[in-house]
């Protein structure tokens, strides 16, 4: 027998032995699932330094902890017990590489696999919580993503190459806050937890407050003239206080008839309150307990009854607007709900975006412009004169006419497009086309500046990368957005401004990374952005101005130094279920509106082909989470929308080496880990639109399933009764 036959034969097996591991929920049975659901961890140990990057949990009960955690979660070692896992074991399908056990479809072996994993302990706790999540145990789940961010709280995760990590704590703070999400029926929600995570030459430091975990029931409204404080103890965070009508929120002020702790020896009297008046935030740090939330019903004002979250839900349209960041067509508005809307020229306006850049196959950006290009010579640009090889035979029958790209976006849903402009583009900058284009379609928008990333306006060279510290290079910089602004602040398709792409990762010689030392200077770097967007603002007052980060590095900097900044753009990519506690930290730390400005997913599993159906599930959700977090919508009411990444597949994209990359030729080798269905990301296939065998490019169209699944939820939103996030406050 073949042990490919063997190891087929074993996986039935396990199959068998697990009744319910292809059941609906949950898929496979947890053995030990410890004594407490909600792991209490000041009983078996003590929080030190919280909020600060000397943050660590000393155990002083490892058995007590072990007990209430269960098997697969640290420190227990329980799982070699679970007779499952031993006739796996016994079968040999525990050995081998376990990166190769990422969402293979089986969460009990990748469960059991990475229990065992020679990683690092933290890494390999967030493993072991997504397999827990795939297989339906949502709470253990919790468990293991709270035990890597607790007890593992400088644990990192290294690129394929070495040149950059990921920190586990705020890794674990995403996955908590995108499973509590999509499953309101836990009852639980994760309280004044915060981590900023920034590499140093001797490592990742990362400033964690793991908050605590609390079961929340949303019984009755709130009376209006009360204030309610759920989180009383977020060890040293700012408590969240609800001002409800005419009431004021006083910080660390408890109303004990609002908030009643259960799981407390004394439960007569709030016990958080003392905690939350103090400047000890190890004090601070409460016990896990259940919460419930009582009061007398009002008229004015009511209470959602997800049970995920506790939010005040205003019956008629908001007066009050605490700040209005522009004053032109395009503005940014905060309402006395702390919720963001963009305005524009009067009305809620929700980005469904798409990073545009159709790159012609055997060519590179930098030396084709698709707004120029005329391949046929016939005075009219390409991207008006694409079409859609509906049967994929690669080229263009009687029944597929030609159409120009904007109007496959606006037929879609996509109201807004982003693009960069160079020095050397900007002179020649064919702004007829987006006239073009905004005159048909309505289509608008967004134009970045690099300010160094790639050295682009910098005067740097690639070997050095572009230095914020020089004041010779900083000036450059900014008579190059100046000369941008200048020349297109009139344009009627321009939305808003975004300064950068990433530039505060670190410096690097990885093949992504955008050459700058901004992650180094934090500080100067933060306060170069906000005198280029003073600059921006002086001249064009009509469209607000942000920057494009990498996740939500720096973002703590932003808010000290950069108030000129009217929104944060965020290119993200952690994964299918969303972007976690993205919105909560940019609220802690910088009170703006967050666009999601890169988010996707490549269309080919590694090692197996074309899988478009992966690539849409991706794109949904993600797209789910971002409109969940609008003005209106259940969540943190701050995103005011997103750009898919990207409209067409480019070619000349192979992460392993740009300049080397066969540009006529669409690759599939896969050195990049990513958190995506393969675990990598295929560069040169994340576009919506594919380009057939690259012989009819610029102008094939090939329509991959997740443009037309995201038409259906855009034009949803738009057209089945669904308003625009926040238009009920403009009335």
């Amino acid at each position: 027998m073949s042990k490919n036959i063997s190891c087929y034969l074993a996986l039935s097996m396990l199959t068998c032995w697990s009744g319910t591991l292809w059941g609906e929920e949950p898929r496979f049975k947890i053995y030990d699932p410890g004594t407490e659901e909600i792991v209490d961890y000041e009983k078996y140990g003590e929080f030190r330094n919280v909020g600060t990057a000397q943050f660590s949990y000393m155990i002083f009960d490892a058995q007590g902890l072990a007990l209430a955690s269960g098997e697969g979660i640290d420190p227990c070692t329980s799982v070699t017990n679970n007779p499952d896992y031993k006739k796996a074991s016994e079968a040999g399908l525990l050995k081998g590489d376990w990166w190769r056990r990422v969402n293979t479809g089986n969460p009990q072996l990748d469960y059991f696999i990475w229990t065992g994993a020679g990683d690092d302990p933290g890494v390999r706790l967030l493993f072991v919580g997504k397999a827990l999540e795939k297989g339906g145990h949502y709470i253990h789940a919790l468990k293991a993503y709270r035990a890597a961010m607790i007890l593992y709280p400088d644990s990192a995760c290294w690129s394929a190459g070495g040149e950059f990590q990921w920190g586990v704590a705020e890794a674990a703070w995403n996955n908590i806050a995108n499973l509590l999400r999509k499953h309101p029926e836990l009852n639980i929600r994760l309280m004044g937890a915060d981590v900023i995570s920034k590499g140093e030459e001797s490592g990742l430091q990362s400033k964690v407050n793991p908050g605590r975990l609390v079961r929340i029931q949303t019984t009755a409204t709130i009376a209006e003239t009360n204030v309610v404080i759920i989180n009383t103890a977020d060890a040293g965070a700012t408590n969240e206080a609800d001002a409800v009508g005419t009431g004021e929120a006083e910080i660390g002020h408890v109303n004990e008839t609002n908030v009643v702790a259960i799981n407390e020896e004394d439960a007569g009297a709030p016990p958080e309150a003392d905690a939350a008046e103090t400047n000890d935030a190890n004090a601070a740090l409460a016990s896990e307990a259940d919460v419930v939330v009582t009061n007398t019903p009002t008229p004015a004002v009511q209470m959602k009854q997800d049970t995920n979250y506790v939010e005040r839900v205003f019956t008629g349209s908001l007066d009050e607007i605490l700040q209005q960041r522009g004053t032109g067509t395009v503005q940014l508005v905060q309402y006395g709900n702390g919720e963001w809307r963009m305005v524009v020229e009067g009305k809620p306006y929700f980005i469904r975006g798409m990073n545009y850049s159709p790159t012609k196959v055997g060519t590179v950006p930098w030396e084709w412009s698709w707004l120029w290009g005329d391949e046929n010579v016939n005075g009219e640009a390409d991207c008006f004169e694409v079409w859609l090889d509906v049967n994929r035979n690669n080229r263009q029958d009687e029944d597929e006419p030609t159409v120009s790209d904007f109007k496959l976006l606006k037929d879609m849903g996509c109201n807004t497009i982003k693009l960069y402009i160079t020095d050397a583009e900007l002179p020649s900058f064919n702004y007829l086309v987006l006239r073009k284009m905004f005159k048909e379609t309505g289509i608008r928008v967004i134009v970045g500046n690099f300010v160094g990333a790639y050295c682009h306006g910098s005067g740097a060279t690639w070997d050095a990368g572009t230095d914020y510290t020089i004041r010779r290079q900083r000036e450059s910089m900014k008579a190059s957005v100046s000369n941008m602004v200048m020349k297109l602040k009139g344009e009627p398709w321009v939305l808003a401004w975004v300064l950068g792409n990433e530039n505060n990762m670190e410096l690097s010689g990885d093949v992504n990374a955008t050459r700058t030392n901004g992650s180094k200077y934090p500080e100067t770097y933060a306060r170069f952005l906000n005198e280029v967007s003073k600059m921006i603002h002086a001249i064009d007052p009509d469209h607000p101005v942000g920057t494009g980060n990498l996740l939500t590095g720096l973002v703590e900097y932003y808010g000290r130094f950069a108030p000129e900044l009217d929104y944060l753009g965020v290119n993200s990519y952690i994964g299918e279920d969303g972007f976690g506690a993205t919105w909560e930290k940019v609220k802690q730390h910088m009170n703006r509106p967050v666009v999601i400005a890169e988010f996707g997913c490549d269309s080919y599993w590694t090692k197996k082909g074309p899988d478009e159906e992966a690539q849409s599930s991706y794109v949904l959700k993600n797209w789910e989470d971002i409109y969940y977090n609008g003005a209106g919508q259940p969540g943190a009411g701050n995103s005011i929308g997103g750009f898919v990444f990207e409209w067409v597949d480019e070619w000349w994209k192979d992460s392993l080496n740009y300049f080397e990359d066969p540009v006529s030729k669409q690759t599939s080798r896969a050195v990049f880990p990513m958190p995506f269905p393969d675990g990598f990301a295929q560069e040169e296939w994340f576009g919506i639109m594919g380009q057939g065998t690259g012989n009819a490019s610029p102008y094939q169209r090939v329509t991959k399933k997740a443009y037309y699944d995201l038409m259906k939820v855009w034009l949803g939103e738009l057209g089945q009764g669904k308003e625009e996030p926040g238009a009920a406050v403009m009335e």
